[in-house]
């Protein structure tokens, strides 16, 4: 495989972030009001940061030899729509993944709570993320900066959707 066929599985990757991207006008005007808890309650902060890194970084790391095992998560870290949508995305990733022996390795870098309320938050991610072919030993390196929403479901955060923010 080339250097553009990492490329091109770099891309794949930041496509299939950015097709999970379907924030709703009330999700983009959060309430910011009193019932905001982010940062007023430190426990609760650090409680959804400390979720939505291990969300981030369970998700959007997988390797070409566990795909299955990978897509049988998708339930566990997301709800609603969101779900579906990834599930439908990541589905259609797999030949090209398979194909180039491709492993996703993400870690959050910082994390930021913007709004925290009973079961609900939003939170600004930063990701390092390191793709790497099998068939040619070649890695591709770089980042990823969203917006997750994540809802307490039966005791556990999930994302409900993400707002990829992408460069200019």
């Amino acid at each position: 495989m080339s250097r553009s066929g990492i490329g091109r599985t770099a891309t794949v990757i930041a496509v299939l972030m950015g097709t999970l991207t379907g924030v709703s006008a009330a999700a983009q005007e959060e309430d910011i009001g009193p019932g905001n808890r982010a940062l007023i309650d430190a426990a609760a902060t650090d409680a959804a940061t400390d979720a939505v890194t291990s969300l981030s970084e369970d998700l959007f790391s997988f390797t070409y030899t566990d795909l299955k095992a990978h897509e049988a998560k998708f339930g566990r870290f997301t709800t609603g729509e969101f779900s579906r949508q990834y599930a439908e995305v990541f589905g259609t990733f797999m030949t090209e993944a398979t194909s180039q022996q491709a492993t996703l390795t993400s870690t959050v870098v910082e994390s930021a709570v913007l709004v925290l309320q009973d079961g609900h938050a939003v939170v600004l991610v930063f990701l390092d993320q390191e793709t790497s072919s099998a068939v040619t030993g070649q890695k591709t390196e770089g980042g990823a900066m969203f917006r997750a929403t994540i809802d307490r479901v039966d005791g556990d955060w999930k994302f409900a959707d993400i707002d990829l923010y992408e460069g200019k």
